[in-house]
């Protein structure tokens, strides 16, 4: 809630079709997560994609809850299978593997919300020194210090010169159609990696390539996250480029 802006729907239905798969998906947008549970059970769903703000609150409605999911405070996918409902976490494997040749760089992630929980996850799992800056401090800390990671307020980004930037917060995102840094702040270094992904350029990534930095779409980390939720669902593992062939 809200879920009408996904992209999901036709991507998950090409891919169905595309396997001859007699499966169909949808939205659901509800404020209350247990009116859409209760529906998911009465038309016996198999599995879910979870989105804002339920991906803490669905905790509590699972059975069992992977290791990375537990480790991230979150989980995106959800898979019913008899009576057990199990959760994943695939944000982080969207966002580790654009990333995955810089290994050991100095990283800030901007943002202290769930995406940027998943964020620090799979910088971590790389190495990375990172440095997490967000509006409200506070939240900034909550999520530096239960990682072991640096923490600040926006305003600390011009100390650091960064090799990798990522934008966790949902600055970017439409109709908000802003840049959470300055075109000063850019240098041609880096690598700038907005999660946003609608629209597929942000104010923030052409800036960056107008800085000339290398750039990293959110769209690069849909259609991981989702090439991991359809293996989950399915047992298939889709080739990415066909993944990236069905986007809308």
């Amino acid at each position: 809630s809200p879920a009408t802006q996904s992209q999901s729907p036709p991507l998950f239905n090409r891919l169905f079709r595309h396997y001859g798969l007699t499966c169909h998906y949808l939205r659901f947008q509800d404020p209350d997560l247990i009116r859409i549970l209760r529906l998911a059970n009465e038309i016996d769903l198999k599995g879910m994609s979870v989105t804002i703000p339920f991906k803490k609150e669905i905790f509590s409605s699972l059975t069992d809850v992977e290791a990375h999911a537990v480790a991230i405070g979150a989980v995106n996918t959800v898979v019913w299978c008899g009576r057990r409902q199990f959760g994943y976490n695939t944000d982080w494997i969207g966002i580790r593997e654009p990333l995955s040749e810089h290994r050991g760089e100095k990283a800030v992630i901007l943002g202290a919300g769930g995406a940027a929980a998943a964020a620090v996850y799979a910088l971590l799992s790389l190495d990375m020194d990172i440095m997490i800056l967000n509006r409200t401090v506070e939240k900034a800390a909550l999520l530096g210090e239960r990682f072991g990671c640096s923490y600040g307020p926006p305003s600390a980004f011009d100390k650091i010169n960064p090799d990798v930037v990522v934008n966790a917060t949902s600055i970017g995102m439409e109709p908000e159609l802003k840049s959470p840094l300055q075109k000063h702040q850019l240098r041609s270094t880096m690598t700038v990696f907005d999660l946003v992904y609608t629209p597929p350029e942000t104010p923030l990534l052409r800036i960056a390539r107008n800085t000339g930095c290398k750039t990293i779409p959110g769209t690069e980390m849909f259609v991981r996250q989702a090439a991991a939720q359809f293996r989950h669902f399915t047992g298939i593992a889709a080739p990415l480029e066909l993944v990236r062939s069905a986007m809308p």
